[in-house]
């Protein structure tokens, strides 16, 4: 998401505003300045791990659902 967010400054492609749902709300922290990109790094580990260990003990799903509006 970061990677995109930089292409996207590059092209010089701005935002007024930026928004994110789960780990994105994270690398839209980093986009608005509010989040260094170091800090960035260290959390999206800290919370990786975090996700790993849990699964350990509570595996969790994903389950897709294909039916008309």
């Amino acid at each position: 998401s970061l990677g995109t967010f930089r292409l996207l400054q590059a092209l010089g492609i701005e935002g007024d505003y930026f928004a994110g749902h789960s780990y994105g709300e994270f690398v839209a922290l980093a986009a608005a300045g509010a989040l260094g990109e170091d800090d960035l790094i260290r959390l999206s580990f800290a919370r990786g791990k975090a996700i790993r260990e849990a699964a350990v003990t509570a595996p969790g799903g994903m389950i897709a659902a294909d039916a008309p509006a």
